[in-house]
């Protein structure tokens, strides 16, 4: 669409950095529910005393949890005429200037909020290189995920069809709802 530049960022230990205790306030505090609500909530929510990974509903719930962070770098892109776009744990800006100042910005601002940037998953791409956004095929009918993603929820199927026993059974349902949520993130329905 004409962006020249792109810088994409991902967030290191994002689900397990998501406590029980966070999702407990962001139910008390940021969708009103009365104290032992949220904390029934967020104990159904979390497991091991944080959000899980692949949890249908870990998506979200870390959004709302880091809601106030996702908010600040959005200021911060909104300042600098930049567009911002989440998918779970990667954050990409695109426009037309993105500096070395505006990036250690963006490292800060994930800092103060207790989370770490991987240094290893951050892409810078300017001018002539075409971006790959992580978890996104820009088509002309819209955003698509790519084929690795529908690959791994067709595998995730194939684990639950052959699943035995109710734990396992339990496992890798959540697995493949993980995979399909993350799906239809990106597509709709």
């Amino acid at each position: 669409e004409g962006q020249k530049q792109v810088f994409q960022v991902d967030i290191a230990q994002f689900y397990p950095s998501c406590t029980r205790h966070q999702a407990y306030l962001c139910f008390l505090k940021r969708f009103r529910c009365s104290s032992d609500i949220a904390g029934i909530i967020a104990n159904l929510l979390t497991y091991q005393d944080h959000i899980p990974t692949g949890s249908p509903a870990g998506s979200l719930l870390a959004f709302f949890v880091q809601k106030d962070m996702f908010d600040a770098l959005s200021r911060l892109a909104h300042q600098n005429g930049l567009r911002m776009s989440v998918l779970q744990d990667d954050v990409t800006f695109s426009g037309g200037k993105i500096d070395e100042n505006f990036r250690a910005k963006v490292r800060n601002t994930i800092k103060r909020y207790g989370l770490s940037p991987k240094r290893s998953k951050q892409r810078f791409s300017h001018g002539g290189m075409k971006p790959e956004i992580t978890g996104v095929v820009v088509t002309a009918d819209g955003p698509r995920a790519p084929w690795a993603r529908h690959q791994a929820l067709r595998n995730a199927i194939d684990a639950f069809e052959a699943a035995e026993g109710e734990k396992e059974i339990r496992a890798t349902y959540q697995r493949a709802m993980g995979k399909l949520t993350e799906i239809e993130q990106v597509q709709g329905k």
